[in-house]
Parts: structure tokens; sequence; C-alpha cells
């Protein structure tokens, strides 16, 4: 059982990390109207079903977690704390930007984390970027595939992690081997997948915080959609590929 909850806090971290990336630009960005296309979606059913099942997740339990930690924390600690995690995911960017031969983007990265880390004060203050100019370069892996020009495959919804597709799913299990989370265990000299908590402590303190920064991005986001799963699968397929063009 506790196996199954970190592999499942870490993907869920993995893919949190991924929307992290693209926070500048959301999905309201994105008009509701869409062109009438042909979707292939084999798993059109069970996508359907989980996305009910995410959705009333969300109002039964996440959004008033959410809600709950937005009114007590103050908005300078929610901030440290996303500076924190965006400098612990600097691998997936700079993974990211070296598969897509990017290697000046990659460089900015490095000194991104390295200022950051020590300035920062372990990352919970921006500095690189405020202070030195250093531009982010918010790239992940299955932005490199697509870079490659593999195609997004059908669409997939995840329990609770919500919309994604064939491509972004397995970048996202690729992901999970850098993502620094998935060692915390290991490094604090604990037992991973066994006996040590801290890697889906931070896994879950990252939603937390992700999520209680805009509790109700999700509820704005979807608040006009007529029919909720196309909406996601489409308002999705068009960033991710307004992302991958970048």
């Amino acid at each position: 059982m506790k196996a199954f909850m970190l592999s499942l806090l870490l993907f869920l971290s993995a893919f949190c990390a991924e929307v992290e990336n693209t926070s500048n630009n959301d999905f309201s960005d994105f008009s509701t109207e869409f062109n009438k296309v042909e979707v292939f979606d084999p798993l059109s059913g069970y996508n359907r079903f989980m996305t009910g099942f995410n959705n009333s997740l969300y109002y039964a339990f996440f959004r008033p977690v959410f809600k709950g930690y937005n009114a007590v924390v103050p908005e300078p600690a929610k901030k440290s704390i996303s500076n924190f995690f965006y400098n612990l995911f600097f691998p997936v960017r700079f993974v990211g930007n070296i598969l897509q031969f990017r290697f000046m983007d990659a460089t900015d990265e490095l000194f991104s984390f390295a200022i950051n880390t020590t300035f920062g004060v372990a990352g919970l203050f921006e500095v690189a970027n405020t202070h030195f100019n250093i531009p982010r370069h918010d790239e992940d892996i299955a932005q490199a595939f697509g870079s490659w020009g593999i195609g997004s495959g059908f669409p997939i919804v995840l329990p609770i992690i919500g919309q994604s597709n064939l491509r972004d799913s397995v970048g996202l299990a690729a992901e999970f081997f850098i993502n620094p989370i998935s060692y915390a265990d290991s490094w604090a000299g604990g037992h991973a997948w066994k006996n040590s908590f801290i890697a889906p402590g931070m896994s879950a303190g990252y939603i937390l915080n992700k999520g209680g920064t805009n509790p109700d991005e999700y509820r704005i986001l979807t608040k006009d959609a007529i029919d909720l799963y196309p909406f996601l699968r489409d308002t999705y397929e068009q960033r991710r590929n307004a992302q991958i063009k970048e």
C-alpha cells in the first residue's frame, strides 16, 4: 500500500511540475470554441467516466482542501514553496532542453539552479530571473518527444491526474527517473518504497501548495463547458501543441 501511494504521488508530482512549468499561460488563454475535427479516441468511454470521477473528486475533496490551505497560508509562504519546488525540478527542464539540442537554454537552467540554490536559499527565493535576468526555459520530456515529431497518440484521462495523452503519459513515466523527489528517501537514509514517507510527503506538499495557490482555477476553466470531457481534451491538446511549437 505504501509503495502504491508513493508511486501515485510521485507520478502526480511529475505531472504537476509539468503544469507548473507553464503556469504563466493558463488554460483560460485559449478560446472555448474549437474547430470540429475528428479525434481518434479509442478510450472515449473510459475517458468520459474518469473525467466525471476526477471532477467529482475535485469538488468533494480537493477544492475544499485547497481553499482551506489558501485561507491559512500567507502568499509569501506559498510563493517561496512554489519557488523551492520549481528549483527542485530543475533536472526535468535541463534534460528536456538537452533532448531538444537547446544547449544554451540548458545552460541558462543550470546557472539558474546554481544561483537560486545558493543566493536564493535552496530555491526559496527566485534570484536568477529577477536579479540576474536569466530567462526560464520550461521544457519537459514529452515536449522533447513532440519536437522529434512524435505525435500525441490517443487521449488518456488518468485517475486524479486528469487529462493527458499517450505521448505525455510516457513522458511522465520517464520523468519519474529524473525527478529528485523519487530519490528523497534514499538520500535521507531511509528504505525507499518501504518505511520512509519523505518522498510522498514532499509530493503531497507540492500538490497542496500548487492547488492551494489558485484553488478555483479548475472551476473557472470549466464553468462554461457544455460537454466537460471533449472541452478538457481539446484544450489540453491545443495547449500542448502550442508549447511544443515554442
